[in-house]
């Protein structure tokens, strides 16, 4: 049997068929837009801890620099009550953080007149580590000798 004209499949899609095809993509984005969100805030969450963690290793590598420099650097950091207050990271009120590094030629060393602090000026660097405070602490303890079975 043959089909007229008039009996013809239509062309295109019913509208019933857009709306069931457009309702499972919804379903299937919806779950992908949840994911890109919740990384979003998890990275709100540890920036943060990750300025901290980068800001803390550069006190490590101060400390260590200075050590190699002066024997004496932590100690006199403490007896001249340079680092044992906590102070702000910008401004350059803590000597760790007094100067940053390669700000003006010549490259690879901190001038004091020519380099400078963690100011306004830095942009985004001064908004990420202005709520941190540095401070340093020092102790020695002696470990007692071991024990005899």
């Amino acid at each position: 049997m043959r089909r007229t004209q008039s009996q013809k499949s239509p062309l295109g899609f019913s509208m019933v068929e857009v709306l069931f095809v457009s309702a499972i993509v919804a379903l299937a984005l919806l779950p992908m837009i949840d994911v890109l969100r919740s990384g979003s805030r998890q990275l709100e969450q540890t920036q943060p801890y990750h300025q901290a963690v980068f800001l803390g290793e550069k006190c490590l590598e101060e400390t260590r620099l200075g050590a190699e420099e002066d024997p004496y650097y932590l100690s006199r950091l403490l007896v001249d009550g340079l680092g044992a207050d906590a102070a702000p990271v910008t401004g350059g009120r803590h000597p760790f953080f007094a100067l940053l590094e390669d700000t003006a030629p010549p490259w690879g060393r901190i001038e004091p007149g020519e380099d400078w602090s963690i100011q306004k000026e830095c942009g985004p660097l001064f908004d990420q580590v202005g709520p941190f405070l540095v401070s340093i602490q020092s102790s020695l303890t002696q470990n007692s000798p071991p024990q005899a079975p």
